[in-house]
């Protein structure tokens, strides 16, 4: 529990009041002039113990770029250290959308607003899609900034901001994508079979424009035999393990109608309903209000 220490200082006529409290075992002191503000500081510390929110002060002067460096280099996901690909994305995130802003700021100073106001500005800058991610990893981060006692709470509390909202790809048909295969040429030996990152002048002119899709992503020919599979009756754990993903919902991305399946379903609904023999119904008779109208006929 903190305490209250009465000292003068070297006049021996000015007084001033020592709260002192311990955290992880070490004992830390904030001073005050007035004993009202030492009891109300005491009391704030004293409910902060009881919540479990007592936290080092010094902690949260840490600098924000070298916390997450260092919180990239030793995550672990599931036990295990992240894979070379992750680590590497996290810290493009880290280099592109979260030091130029959030370098240099103590950890405690990351407050809700600014949060907030960075997240709108990087939607603006960058994209909702880059918006998503970076803000899902500076809320990861926080959330290990305050395990580790630097701070009381985590202020990434912007509702939605770590939610992606991109727009499905367009479905290549068949016939484009045979076209495709026969306007590439196959590797003269293994050799010839290698991965490279091409420049961005090169990746323009990969657009497989002899074949006329302009526009199309190679990731897209990933989409088409993903739904071409999920089209067959496959289950959602079949298709999960062809493609590779580990969770039903990215499988379930390509489990989605499109015009030629939908067209299929109405062709073999008509064919189901032609044979079936019309019973024609005898003519609607509109009878009159008054029920002695007939009668009278």
């Amino acid at each position: 529990m903190a305490q209250i220490v009465r000292r003068l200082l070297g006049d021996d006529k000015t007084v001033r009041y020592d709260v002192r409290f311990r955290v992880d075992g070490v004992v830390r002191n904030k001073t005050f002039r007035l004993r009202g503000e030492a009891d109300a500081y005491k009391r704030k510390v004293e409910g902060d113990e009881l919540a479990g929110l007592i936290v080092d002060p010094r902690g949260g002067e840490r600098a924000f770029g070298p916390y997450a460096t260092a919180w990239i280099d030793t995550r672990l996901a599931k036990g295990r250290p992240l894979t070379p690909a992750t680590r590497q994305g996290y810290k493009g995130l880290l280099r592109r959308h979260l030091n130029p802003a959030l370098e240099k700021a103590a950890l405690r100073k990351i407050t809700p607003e600014r949060v907030r106001v960075w997240h709108s500005d990087l939607i603006q800058s960058a994209g909702q899609d880059q918006a998503a991610k970076s803000y899902r990893l500076l809320r990861a981060i926080l959330n290990t900034a305050v395990s580790d006692r630097l701070l009381t709470q985590n202020p990434c509390t912007v509702p939605g901001a770590g939610t992606e909202n991109t727009p499905e790809r367009p479905l290549l048909d068949s016939a484009t994508v045979l076209d495709l295969a026969d306007a590439i040429d196959a590797p003269k030996s293994d050799a010839g079979t290698r991965t490279v990152a091409p420049p961005g002048i090169v990746t323009e002119e990969m657009r497989r424009a002899a074949v006329g899709i302009a526009g199309a992503h190679v990731h897209d020919l990933r989409h088409h035999g993903a739904t071409m599979a999920a089209q067959t009756g496959i289950t959602t754990r079949e298709l999960m393990v062809r493609i590779g993903h580990s969770s039903p919902r990215a499988a379930l991305i390509y489990q989605h109608a499109t015009e030629e399946r939908d067209r299929l379903v109405a062709d073999q609904l008509d064919t189901l309903i032609a044979p079936t023999e019309r019973t024609l119904r005898a003519k609607v008779v509109k009878l009159p209000r008054d029920p002695r109208a007939m009668d009278a006929g």
